[in-house]
């Protein structure tokens, strides 16, 4: 009977850190074993006898469980462990939601552009069983993230942001600049998250429950497949297919651009024009100038450079053509101003212009006029009176014309109350006796 009761006290130890369901079962063998009567027993005593004898005092203290351990004597890997698990179900957690939720949308090329998208995926990650690198610790409980994300990338070309409250995810271009979401490597970001873990030891091939475990943890994660609207490339061609240039005429760089015709570049980009190869206007016949025409957006830079085909032809000139005596009316002394008016109502002048013009040379141009002083004195009293009625003294030089487009032949003239008049006041000098005349000096200004 002593056998028999170091036995039974040995196997009830062991099954005690098994758990209650296990000594239920020794006790329900314990009452079956009596049942079978004395004889029985003594003969499953001889033979567990040897197995008895052999169990020292040293295996006993083995097998009787320790106090569960604190937090400053549990193993020190079991929470390296723990934190590799969390990391790895964070991991999956948040990239899933974030990449699966993605939807699809390009986000721009230019500084500012935002997609945004809404993540319905729950923040928790659930699990049993769950194992990291150690094969002797196995986990049940709930890793979560706990943190907003709000990273800039390295290079501050991009921005990431989640918001935990709203489940809503967003991406911000803050630079005209390419970014590592270009090279398809993604963006990597960090975020934080807590777990709590239910943990199992294995010894002696038994899982026993230790200590819970339970912590914080922060990793990174990437955000990746995300779509791009690329920077559109700029085309650029040739406007004319011949510019026909006059021989010693000078290239305005503001014009420049005028020989190109642009198709396509990117919104917000500013264009440049520079000469690569200019043509010589010394020189007669056809030429092949070229142009590189740049559009820059921040750090985007796209180049073309356009062949454009010239003629150089001989040089022209621009001559006025007007009548040589601009007459008026008789006046007759009076108390009262007086406007006097043209005799000739159709007085016109003719400017012909035989120049060789192409978009390089503004083919606006300005006449004016200007009443020289004379010994008469008539200078004071003529005004030219324009298209909108206002009045000017010829005794300054006016602009009586401008030309906006190329005509080899321009007339121009005007309504008898407008164009040239004389306005004479009241009170003047003039004598019946006298013969009034002046001379009017007509003048060219090229351009606007």
């Amino acid at each position: 009977m002593k056998k028999y009761s170091l036995i039974c006290f040995v196997i009830l130890l062991m099954v005690i850190s098994l758990g209650e369901s296990r000594v239920t079962a020794v006790t329900t063998e314990m009452i079956n074993n009596q049942e079978l009567g004395h004889e029985l027993v003594e003969d499953n005593l001889n033979e567990e006898s040897a197995e008895a004898d052999e169990l020292n005092q040293e295996t006993v203290e083995q097998l009787i469980p320790q106090h569960e351990p604190d937090f400053t004597t549990r193993d020190v890997y079991d929470e390296v462990n723990a934190n590799e698990v969390a990391i790895k179900n964070s991991k999956g957690l948040i990239e899933n939601a974030m990449n699966n939720a993605y939807a699809k949308k390009k986000l721009g090329y230019q500084a500012g552009d935002t997609i945004s998208w809404s993540v319905s995926t729950s923040m928790e990650h659930s699990g049993t069983d769950m194992m990291g690198s150690a094969s002797n610790l196995r986990y049940t409980g709930t890793t979560t993230v706990n943190q907003d994300i709000n990273k800039i990338s390295d290079d501050g070309t991009v921005s990431f942001k989640f918001n935990l409250a709203t489940k809503i995810a967003s991406l911000t271009r803050l630079k005209n600049k390419e970014t590592i979401l270009e090279s398809g490597k993604g963006l990597t970001y960090s975020y934080s998250a807590k777990y709590s873990y239910r943990t199992s030891k294995k010894a002696l091939g038994i899982w026993v429950q230790v200590e819970d475990r339970f912590g914080t943890i922060a990793s990174l994660a990437k955000l990746s497949n995300i779509e791009l609207e690329e920077a559109p490339g700029l085309i650029a061609i040739s406007k004319n297919p011949t510019n026909i240039l006059e021989q010693e005429s000078s290239f305005p760089e503001n014009s420049i651009a005028e020989l190109v015709e642009v198709s396509q570049k990117m919104n917000g980009g500013s264009l440049t024009y520079e000469w690569l190869i200019k043509p010589d206007t010394l020189l007669l016949g056809e030429q092949i100038g070229r142009i590189r025409v740049t559009d820059t957006l921040g750090d985007y830079k796209h180049r073309v450079d356009v062949a454009i085909s010239f003629t150089i032809k001989e040089k022209g000139e621009i001559k006025i053509q007007a009548p040589k005596l601009l007459e008026f009316k008789d006046y007759h002394i009076q108390t009262a101003e007086t406007v006097v008016q043209r005799k000739e109502n159709n007085w016109t002048i003719v400017v012909e212009d035989s120049r060789n013009l192409t978009s390089l040379v503004e083919e606006q141009w300005t006449l004016t006029a200007k009443a020289e002083s004379s010994e008469s004195g008539l200078e004071q009293y003529m005004v030219f009176i324009d298209e909108n009625g206002t009045e000017h003294s010829l005794i300054e030089e006016t602009p009586i014309y401008k030309n906006q487009e190329f005509k080899e032949n321009t007339a121009i003239n005007w309504p008898e109350n407008k164009g040239f008049l004389l306005r004479i006041p009241k009170n003047n000098q003039l004598s019946l006796e006298k013969n009034y005349q002046t001379m009017i000096t007509w003048n060219i200004v090229e351009g606007p």
